[in-house]
């Protein structure tokens, strides 16, 4: 069947469809791009300030290098902690153990008089 304009109303019904999936889409792209911009920093603080996609997509980009040696840097940074946690460890073991062998030595003295 058509229309008075000699368009059928399946082809009508077709392009509300398209129309609404195209819709719908978009809908998730947006909501993707805010997702993505959230995890940026200065997000919150330019939080009424629109951000293109692309502009997302850059900060992104120049964002993830920027994660990536930071994470190399505070595993470093770790790494040399525990090293230092461990050697104060064995230095505190020790002072215990000498400790340990003055006190003996005392002992063994006030024992032998």
């Amino acid at each position: 069947q058509t229309n008075g304009d000699g368009v059928g109303q399946g082809s009508s019904i077709n392009k509300l469809h398209h129309s609404a999936r195209e819709r719908v889409r978009r809908m998730k792209l947006s909501a993707s791009y805010l997702a993505l911009r959230s995890l940026l920093p200065d997000s919150k603080t330019a939080y009424y300030k629109r951000w293109s996609a692309p502009y997302i997509l850059d900060r992104t980009r120049d964002y993830i290098p920027w994660l990536q040696a930071e994470i190399v840097r505070l595993t470093l940074e770790k790494n040399n902690l525990l090293l230092l946690i461990g050697q104060r460890q064995q230095q505190q073991q020790q002072q215990r153990a000498l400790a340990s062998d003055r006190d003996k030595q005392v002992v063994n003295k006030l024992k032998q008089t």
